[in-house]
């Protein structure tokens, strides 16, 4: 069992999505900006996942989804960072 302990008062900061399931949980970032997403949208989400309780951490994936896309400095760390990358045209393209 984990227990998780929170200070009264205090405010832990939230991801955009968060989705639980038996063996991860996923955390993401939409951001629907005319300008691709960069590596500082990452860093934010890697501290907001840090904020889970040690167990959980290691279980946690991470994804951002953009309208704009993706700088190619957050492109070439896709995989090496372990975050998965949506982007509009992912998500909009016609059938």
């Amino acid at each position: 069992m984990i227990r998780i302990i929170i200070p009264p008062g205090a405010v832990l900061p939230r991801p955009d999505l968060a989705a639980e399931g038996r063996r991860h949980t996923l955390m993401g970032e939409c951001n629907w900006w005319k300008s691709p997403v960069g590596v500082n949208v990452l860093r934010g989400l890697r501290e907001k996942a840090a904020c889970r309780p040690a167990g959980l951490r290691e279980r946690t994936r991470l994804a951002l989804f953009s309208l704009s896309g993706f700088t190619d400095t957050l492109r070439a760390a896709e995989e090496e960072e372990g975050v998965t990358l949506v982007s509009g045209a992912d998500i909009l393209r016609p059938e």
